[in-house]
């Protein structure tokens, strides 16, 4: 039985890179992204601690890539459309509009 204080041999982190100091592991694999060209430059020193890095889009292999040369692997997030098929629905310009946003700002 491992320790309480020895790192753990392995983590799969889903968070943005800035959080990767919290995590007390040799070997993190990082399933994280970013929409714009450009990640944050306070990313960058803590991509040299991953093992793997997951992004969700080849765009995302491209943002990335500039600042993280280990192995990068595409796992898009999707809906399955067998389960969730698309179906029309009038358009409503009488109601407000909400949009749900889950995170903190950088």
């Amino acid at each position: 039985m491992r320790k309480p204080h020895q790192p753990t041999p392995w983590a799969l982190a889903l968070t943005i890179p800035s959080e990767l100091p919290t995590i007390p592991s040799r070997n993190i694999i990082l399933m994280t992204m970013w929409e714009t060209g450009h990640i944050p430059q306070e990313w960058v020193p803590h991509l040299s601690r991953i093992r793997h890095l997951i992004v969700p889009s080849t765009h995302q292999v491209e943002v990335f890539k500039e600042h993280y040369h280990g192995e990068i692997s595409v796992v898009p997030l999707g809906v399955d459309p067998l389960a969730f098929p698309y179906r029309p629905r009038p358009q409503r310009t009488d109601e407000p509009f909400t949009i749900l946003s889950y995170g903190s700002p950088l």
